[in-house]
């Protein structure tokens, strides 16, 4: 493909997931600004770390692969996004994390 269309691509991904978490009212950790971004997404569903692991656990238990980083107090949910991701792939994420804050578990700040 090229660095040039891996690097749009990435950030089409990125735009759409930073969009999608903005939509269910969840705190976007990573810099909003593309020029400051990489394919890197943190966001946090909750005012502690517990809230973050939880749902990390949920949705690893739906098969979605995330993890939970913290530097200083400050992090979230982490998710990586790469030239082999889809935005199928985050509408499945961005679905889940919506199902898991309805269902009461981890609720939207």
């Amino acid at each position: 493909l090229g660095p040039r269309q891996i690097e749009a691509h990435i950030r089409a991904l990125t735009e759409h997931l930073i969009a999608g978490l903005h939509t269910l009212g969840l705190q976007v950790v990573t810099p909003e600004n593309p020029a400051h971004r990489s394919g890197i997404v943190t966001f946090s569903a909750g005012a502690d770390a517990s809230a973050n692991v939880a749902l990390m656990n949920d949705l690893l238990d739906r098969g979605i692969l995330v993890s939970v980083r913290y530097t200083s107090g400050v992090g979230g949910v982490r998710v990586s996004c790469h030239f082999f991701n889809a935005l199928d792939d985050l509408d499945h994420l961005l679905n889940a994390v919506e199902d898991c804050c309805r269902c009461g578990s981890h609720p939207a700040p």
